[in-house]
């Protein structure tokens, strides 16, 4: 850029031209002249103006509107702007973007560095040279978006004050990157609301919302994790906040749409702006639940495979309502999106029913090194911004809440050294410690409490359940559900405690349905209410939502007759997914406020990657599949065992390396087939199979050539998950699970007709994942014995088929899941930090192992994550098989919040 005088017409010009080394690049050229064309068409006060395009000496210049003054990016090197500036800023940049929208540009590198601010308070939108406009720029094309390549030695992270574009590479800056830019994909106008959003918060917080250490660590932050949304002022108005969330969804289609919008919603802003002050209502987020989880955080079983496992997510929201002076105006339905924070997993959230605080169990994402992750009760009251720790709290696992919302009842560790797990009860606002309510049963699973305060616990086997009265008395004898169905998980508590909707699993001839039923308290009885339907929530409009597939729908519900009394009515659509299971997060307070998740099915789209020792990542083949739970490679390396799902029922696949396509193996019908562990010499797979009148354990040949045959019956109530088969061809280790905690067993596999399963170190509980090492002499299996799960490794007594001698700790700060090397030197295991970590063995007088170090980063490689499953495998080579993400498969990062839902419900049925 040159200053320069316009001798013609007497005026200061600033002169763009390109730099001599790349002048004649006929791809940079064509850039530069479609700069010109762009920037001709546009004649706004907010965008910066050209005067024509001159020739000198062979070059070609831009000649351009002369702005007398400073770049947004120098002033916020100095600090973030007041709030009353950054919503004049931010309305004349939106102005700027909505004028080349509305011409058919998209600016597609919006940044702090390419916004003027002006004399006399104005703000200039400049520097359109990667805009994408009508004439012929095809929106995703290979020469307009070419894929990132983060590993680039090219690429570095541009410094905070100066943040150039790295041209042939990504086409934008990196930290104002949308997420859909970042991956090379087409774009639209919604990557300019993204990077609006990002200035907006560098605006409000003087820092960048997304910014690493290297251009690979940005972009990871960008497409799977957070901005650090504690350092917003106190005063940000909640109407910003919202406004904010909506530009920063990474899901293009949930994002803002229109920048117009944006501009129209912050001159109402900067109309109330006086009216802003410390008593505000201060910008809210909420920690909600981003994973599954269930009542003990053992290993936690696949949904897939256990009956009784279910998904609860919850989120919240405070009044987050705009002051309007009109009660009818009120009472309309308003939509936002809540952020989840970027600090702690939370893998659990639930808010009062009176809607004034935030309970989450939160675990800390980066804990110290050496030390495991704490996790602990938090309380949020919603007209402030700070989560205060519960005392006395400290290694707590799951939790419910009264329905009066005053008190928290929740499970947790006796001690820190100790897996021994009882329930207990703390008042919301903390002005009590806790105090222990009673134990915790093997076989319970996670409970609801009633308006009377009774707990009713289902067991784990989907078939009974028993009430605790809310005295403190003994818990009543198992009481049936009288149901053939098996019960999944209760989801809400009807008015009067006149019953309580659960979800319910039926098996057909070829398929497995969720279908939402209801418990009749009076008789005892349960019955069908609404076929093929996932979570629920009972409305106070008289109404139950549910939903089927990625729908929400409404049926009309007579509570006191306990019985639907109308077809259902679509709500919404795009509703979160997971392989085919409709069990979004779905809560409906008695305020009338809807929290849900969108993105449709997100398993779909995933690809089994190899990666090497140098983190260098390769396909497996080309196939995309929605794998989950569990994968198992064979001796050789070449084939892998996965799970699929298929009209809700679980079958077993098989894929080759450099295949194209997969092939079934194991799908029975009416039953569920799992957890495939490979014969030593690769010609075998055993599986388990769960259906309703049977719980076995089959071998089949792994080409498919033979019917399977069974090896073993597991006792009903109880399910088995295969891990490992000795080098011997003999036994096989699998742990059988009651509820969430296992007993370890072996299995000869051998033995005729049928073998028992015989349960090894006693018979003591809490022993999971287990691994023979490839000589057949030792095995390294997980433990819970310290009061979290840690690996060990024992020797192995192959005569009498038990373990032998004394088992040696290897992880320190918390590990499952252990696969040997081939050699058997090195011995890997997953962390709660979602890495893969390996030990070094050696045998000396006796075995030994090393400290662990970290090989692989799963977040890095942006691995799928199935909880409680060994979603990864070693190879003899050494390469690590692991399944990545779909690319529209991020972290739950936000819920979707709808205020006065229960408006829409009414309006539905007129």
């Amino acid at each position: 850029m040159y200053l320069a005088h316009d001798t013609r017409l007497n005026r200061t010009v600033a002169l763009k031209a390109l730099p001599e080394e790349v002048a004649s690049e006929p791809e940079r050229l064509q850039r530069f002249e479609r700069e010109a064309r762009l920037l001709a068409s546009l004649n706004h006060p907010n965008v910066a103006t050209i005067y024509g395009v001159e020739s000198a000496e062979g070059r070609r210049y831009l000649a351009l509107e002369y702005i007398d003054g400073t770049s947004l990016a120098a002033r916020l090197a100095r600090g973030p702007l007041p709030i009353e500036e950054v919503i004049e800023t931010a309305i004349q940049v939106a102005a700027g973007i909505e004028a080349a929208h509305e011409a058919g540009i998209i600016h597609r590198d919006l940044k702090p560095a390419n916004v003027v601010l002006a004399a006399g308070d104005r703000i200039k939108v400049v520097d359109f040279g990667l805009a994408k406009g009508r004439d012929g720029d095809t929106a995703g094309s290979q020469a307009d978006s070419p894929a990132i390549t983060p590993s680039s030695p090219t690429i570095s992270l541009p410094p905070a004050e100066h943040t150039p574009t790295v041209p042939g590479i990504i086409l934008g800056t990196a930290p104002y990157l949308s997420p859909e830019q970042a991956r090379g994909k087409p774009v639209d106008r919604r990557t300019d609301i993204w990077s609006f959003g990002c200035v907006l918060y560098e605006c409000l917080t003087g820092a960048m919302a997304f910014r690493g250490e290297t251009v690979s660590d940005t972009i990871s932050i960008i497409l799977r994790g957070e901005p650090d949304w504690s350092r917003l002022p106190k005063e940000t108005p909640p109407a910003l906040l919202a406004l904010l969330q909506r530009c920063l969804l990474k899901d293009p289609r949930r994002r803002l749409r229109d920048i117009g919008e944006a501009r129209l919603a912050l001159e109402d802003m900067r109309a109330a702006t006086p009216g802003i002050s410390a008593t505000s209502p201060p910008a809210a987020t909420s920690r909600v639940a981003a994973e599954p989880t269930g009542w003990h955080r053992r290993i936690r079983i696949p949904l897939l495979l256990a009956g009784a496992v279910g998904f609860l997510f919850a989120a919240a929201l405070w009044n987050l309502v705009l002051n309007k002076p009109d009660r009818a105006a009120s009472r309309e339905v308003t939509r936002l999106s809540i952020p989840l924070p970027s600090d702690l997993r939370v893998p659990l959230a639930l808010i009062t029913s009176d809607g004034r605080a935030l309970v989450i169990l939160g675990i800390e994402r980066n804990p110290e090194q050496g030390k495991p992750p704490h996790s602990q009760l938090y309380v949020r009251y919603l007209n402030d911004t700070r989560y205060e720790p519960l005392r006395g709290t400290e290694r707590s696992w799951a939790f419910v809440l009264s329905p009066d919302g005053k008190w928290i009842e929740y499970v947790a560790n006796v001690s820190e050294r100790s897996p021994e797990m009882r329930m207990f009860k703390v008042p919301v606002d903390g002005s009590a410690p806790p105090i222990a309510v009673s134990t915790v049963e093997e076989s319970w699973a996670r409970p609801v409490l009633l308006h009377s305060g009774d707990q009713l616990i289902p067991f784990a086997n989907g078939k009974e359940y028993v009430r605790l009265p809310a005295n403190g008395g003994s818990a009543s004898r198992p009481i049936s559900f009288g149901t053939q169905e098996l019960v999944l998980d209760f989801t809400s508590v009807l008015p009067g405690d006149r019953g309580v909707l659960l979800l319910t699993r039926s098996f057909e001839a070829s398929a497995s349905k969720t279908n939402l039923s209801v418990l009749d308290l009076k008789s005892g009885k349960t019955k069908l209410l609404v076929p093929d339907a996932g979570m629920s929530q009972y409305s106070s409009t008289g109404h139950i939502l549910f939903q089927r597939g990625d729908a929400l729908l409404a049926v009309p519900f007579d509570a006191g007759a306990l019985k639907v009394t109308g077809p259902p009515v679509a709500m919404l659509d795009g509703l979160r997914m997971f392989a085919g299971y409709s069990f979004s997060s779905l809560q409906l307070t008695r305020t009338g406020t809807l929290v849900y998740l969108l993105g449709g099915d997100v398993s779909k789209d995933r690809q089994a990657v190899l990666v090497g020792g140098d983190g260098t990542v390769s396909e497996w083949s080309s196939e995309r599949q929605p794998y989950v739970a569990i994968l198992s490679a064979s001796p050789d390396g070449k084939r892998f065992a996965f799970h699929i799902i298929v009209n809700g029922i679980n079958e077993i696949w098989i894929s080759e390396r450099g295949g194209d396509r997969a092939h079934r193996l194991a799908a029975v019908p009416g039953s569920h087939c799992g957890f495939p562990v490979w014969s030593p010499d690769g010609n075998r797979i055993a599986f388990y199979q769960d259906g309703r009148d049977e719980r076995a354990i089959y071998v089949i040949e792994a080409d498919g050539t033979s019917a399977a045959r069974r090896v073993a019956k597991v006792a009903a109530g109880g399910m088995a998950v295969l891990s490992s088969w000795s080098p011997d061809g003999d036994v096989l280790l699998l742990t059988r699970y009651s509820a969430f905690r296992g007993v370890l067993c072996a299995l000869e596999v051998s033995a005729a007709p049928e073998a028992e399963l015989q349960p090894l170190f006693g018979g003591r509980p809490g022993i999971g994942w287990t691994s023979f090492s490839p000589d057949g002499r030792s095995i390294a299996y997980t433990s819970d014995e310290t009061g979290r799960e840690e690996v060990y490794v024992s020797g192995w007594d192959t005569n009498a088929k038990k373990p032998a001698g004394r088992s040696f700790q290897v992880s320190r700060t918390g590990g499952a899941f252990p696969r040997w090397s081939r050699d058997g030197s090195r011995l890997f295991f997953h962390t709660p930090e979602n890495k893969i970590l390996a030990a070094t063995l050696s045998k000396g007088s006796g075995l030994s192992a090393s400290s662990s170090v970290a090989v692989w980063d799963l977040d890095r490689i942006g691995a799928a994550v199935e909880p409680g499953s060994p979603f990864y495998d070693v190879l003899p080579d050494g390469h690590l098989l692991v399944i990545r993400r779909g690319a529209e498969e991020d972290d739950v990062t936000r819920y979707e919040v709808a205020l006065n839902f229960d408006q829409e419900v009414k309006a539905k049925f007129k």
